[in-house]
């Protein structure tokens, strides 16, 4: 309802590109596919097994339609999962980042070493912004990701913060994300 609404908004305010937030959820996370691919771009079909993957996919479908009956240069960026600064839990994001979990535990444990394709939030902010300014992107949809696979741990190491222990059977750190899925392929973004 909330992408419906603001395409609409955008429409009736004469705004004629729109850049719309999806999410690496819309491949889904359990797919049987995921070990015979390096990286997910974006000609891969979506194939969603959340109710937030659903929603997401549904919202793309929506933003396209209303953008081409208002003529709008729609842009489509799904992102990969992200952590950093401003990162507060409530009913849109129950969890937080697992670094954002280690930052504010004394001894924290991993379940596992949760590789993920973990993009930094400035580095996604500086992305949006740079797709914003760029005309002649409507139409298309671009991964944002890291482009690459790294773990809290690498993350805390470079930080110079104490690595968190991997503690698979008294973890305080948590991830909702799948451990087998591939980076998001993001030379699509780069190239544009």
């Amino acid at each position: 309802g909330g992408t419906a609404t603001t395409l609409e908004a955008a429409a009736r305010a004469g705004c004629r590109r729109v850049v719309a937030l999806s999410s690496i959820a819309v491949y889904g996370s359990r797919r049987q596919d995921f070990g015979d691919i390096d990286s997910l771009d974006e000609t891969m079909p979506p194939c969603p097994d959340t109710l937030y993957g659903i929603t997401k996919q549904a919202g793309e479908a929506v933003a396209h339609r209303l953008a081409e009956l208002h003529e709008l240069e729609l842009t489509v960026l799904r992102l990969g999962p992200i952590f950093g600064p401003w990162e507060r839990p409530g009913e849109a994001r129950p969890d937080l980042s697992p670094h954002a979990q280690i930052l504010a535990q004394p001894a924290p444990r991993l379940a596992s070493e949760m590789r993920a394709d973990w993009l930094y939030s400035r580095d996604a902010g500086q992305a949006i912004a740079a797709v914003v300014d760029t005309a002649g992107l409507g139409g298309k949809t671009f991964n944002l990701g890291a482009g690459s696979l790294s773990t809290p741990h690498e993350w805390a190491a470079a930080a110079g913060i104490a690595a968190p222990e991997i503690a698979p059977d008294a973890p305080t750190v948590t991830s909702r994300i799948p451990p087998s899925r591939p980076p998001l392929a993001i030379e699509r973004l780069r190239a544009a």
